[in-house]
């Protein structure tokens, strides 16, 4: 069985890592406290689970990388993140899910990350990994998500 990064991502997220991760690398727990535990995978993967009384459930997935800069590639990457093509998914997929199971999410670029956060109900987990999965690991960059988006990352990135 092969395992892309992207199916790793959603298999860890959902609770299914145990099983099918085994062989990647193995959970250790980095620090737990009251309600806080901190989960690391040998490849560096960590998970942050708090537990609260809002009846939500909060992701943010981070990507670290010293190739990403002020260039405007990282920024593309976040206007289009949420509105195109991503892994097997079309653009109104993509819309159409997050607008589906995302009670409130944003994406954000800085010298050296790429973020994304959701909120969203438990019983959308599943679609919530899978879509956070695919837009931060297997963007299509679809011609008309990238056009419609442009304009907007020019002007922001003039502004900077």
């Amino acid at each position: 069985m092969q395992i892309n990064r992207r199916d790793a991502v959603k298999a860890f997220l959902t609770g299914v890592a145990a099983s099918s991760l085994a062989p990647i690398g193995t959970a250790q727990a980095a620090g737990i406290f009251a309600d806080h535990r901190t989960i690391t995978l040998d490849n560096g993967l960590r998970a942050h689970c708090l537990s609260n009384n809002s009846g939500y459930v909060a992701a943010t997935l981070v990507l670290r990388s010293k190739e990403i800069c002020h260039n405007g590639l990282a920024h593309i990457c976040e206007h289009t993140s949420c509105s195109g093509a991503a892994g097997t998914m079309s653009a109104a997929e993509v819309v159409a899910t997050y607008k589906a199971c995302i009670q409130e999410g944003d994406a954000s670029t800085e010298v050296g990350a790429l973020r994304w956060h959701a909120s969203f109900l438990p019983q959308h987990l599943p679609q919530v990994m899978s879509i956070l999965a695919a837009i931060s690991l297997d963007q299509k960059f679809d011609l008309e998500t990238v056009e419609a988006q442009a304009r907007v990352v020019l002007e922001e990135l003039y502004l900077d």
